[in-house]
């Protein structure tokens, strides 16, 4: 079982606090990592032709996104966590991609139960752009990440149950081989 599938009200708190730092835009535009980007901060692949869409196109291109976030946390974390560190962690992933989460340092930490405000001070290095442009909103954003990350949760939105898979699951094992094959050829 996935988070998001278990847990719509958490679900919403993850959506709420990207639409928040994301923004909307229904018209394709650069952002500052010179990534052509539409809607909640959702990447376009390289030579779409997509130059608008509806606020209902883009809440579901944004729920999509965040599945993949969520199930980035599912698949690679291996502690237990609360509800305010998996929206933290959520907005990270969506932001800097699932595979850049995956070779982290802020995961090794994680997964290797370091202190929480030495897992949080992880966050603040990610706040540039094309490897050493350094930008204020990702700062500011980080900065929310990394508090958001350290605040305890006094009663959950519901119960969060995140399953602990030591083998990686069966289908992200055949799309491994599948690009491993594809990158051969």
């Amino acid at each position: 079982m996935l988070i998001h599938q278990l847990n719509a009200p958490l679900r919403a708190k993850c959506a709420d606090f990207v639409k928040r730092e994301e923004g909307l835009k229904l018209t394709a535009y650069i952002c500052p990592g010179g990534v052509k980007t539409i809607g909640y901060g959702h990447a376009l692949k390289p030579g779409s032709s997509v130059k608008e869409i509806t606020e209902e196109v883009a809440l579901y291109i944004l729920r999509e996104d965040l599945g993949n976030a969520l199930d980035a946390i599912d698949i690679y974390v291996t502690v237990k966590l609360n509800d305010n560190q998996i929206v933290a962690l959520c907005s990270f992933i969506f932001n800097v991609g699932v595979d850049a989460f995956r070779k982290s340092t802020l995961l090794k930490k994680l997964n290797a139960y370091a202190k929480l405000s030495d897992v949080a001070s992880e966050f603040a290095r990610w706040d540039k752009v094309k490897g050493s442009v350094v930008l204020s909103g990702l700062v500011k954003r980080r900065k929310k990440e990394a508090d958001l990350f350290l605040t305890p949760v006094a009663a959950p939105l519901a119960t969060t149950v995140i399953i602990v898979q030591k083998k990686k699951p069966w289908f992200l094992e055949l799309l491994e081989r599948f690009l491993r094959l594809r990158a051969k050829a």
